[in-house]
């Protein structure tokens, strides 16, 4: 959404799970480093899109920069993997709890992003403006309806692995279990959008997209419904 936007669409993040990176560079077990990603094929989404920028993020701290690897377009986190699996890729990224998946089929990891503690905003509740301005009492219990199902993942370990079991149709429960307590983990009880994670993401981004330099990145956030929730003590008390 931070690359849509700078480029002149009207995205903006009304509430935040992550803002650090947790991912996991993930790779095949031939990769003992990351300096061995010399040379080697890391699958992303897309150009642009946060397993990129990410990755980028990344090469500078051990010495490399974009040209010491070949990118290849994959698609989303389940393509990646597949591909990663068959050896057309050699490395990619992952967030928890879809590293598991990795880990169990015999992947290396090679770094656990949450230890550079590097400020990032990652995934969250995203519309227009131009739908917030019309339809905002809609927005209004999205969020709400947002931050009772965060309430829900952090209290309540049988529904919430239940519900991963359905939709990820998982059948293990050793995959379940590490996948719910790394969930949890992440997901914060008041989910505010990260002023300084959007800072790094616009930092990467301002070296393809120019305009992303003079970008101010408040205007990538509206807090105000989640603020109203707060003022009210709605989510406090969901914990009380």
């Amino acid at each position: 959404m931070a690359s849509a936007r700078v480029q002149g669409t009207d995205p903006v993040m009304l509430a935040g799970v992550d803002d650090v990176l947790t991912d996991r560079l993930l790779a095949r077990p031939n990769i003992k480093s990351i300096e061995d990603l010399r040379g080697k094929r890391v699958g992303i989404f897309r150009f642009g899109s946060a397993s990129h920028l990410r990755v980028l993020n990344i090469l500078p701290r051990y010495g490399m920069t974009d040209r010491d690897i070949i990118f290849l377009q994959i698609g989303d986190t389940p393509a990646r993997l597949i591909a990663l699996f068959g050896g057309s890729i050699d490395a990619t990224l992952a967030s928890p709890p879809d590293h598991l998946e990795a880990v169990r089929a015999g992947m290396r990891v090679l770094l656990n992003l949450a230890d550079l503690k590097i400020p990032y905003q990652g995934v969250g509740l995203v519309t227009t403006q131009r739908v917030l301005a019309r339809k905002r009492d809609i927005a209004r219990r999205f969020v709400r309806a947002y931050v009772e199902g965060i309430h829900t993942v952090k209290t309540n370990p049988d529904v919430s692995k239940r519900a991963y079991a359905k939709y990820r149709k998982a059948k293990d429960e050793k995959e379940v279990e590490p996948a719910y307590e790394a969930l949890r983990e992440v997901v914060k009880a008041k989910p505010y959008p990260s002023v300084e994670g959007f800072k790094t993401i616009l930092a990467d981004l301002s070296e393809r997209v120019p305009a992303a330099k003079a970008a101010n990145p408040k205007d990538f956030i509206d807090v105000s419904l989640l603020e109203e929730l707060d003022r009210s003590g709605f989510i406090d008390g969901l914990y009380h």
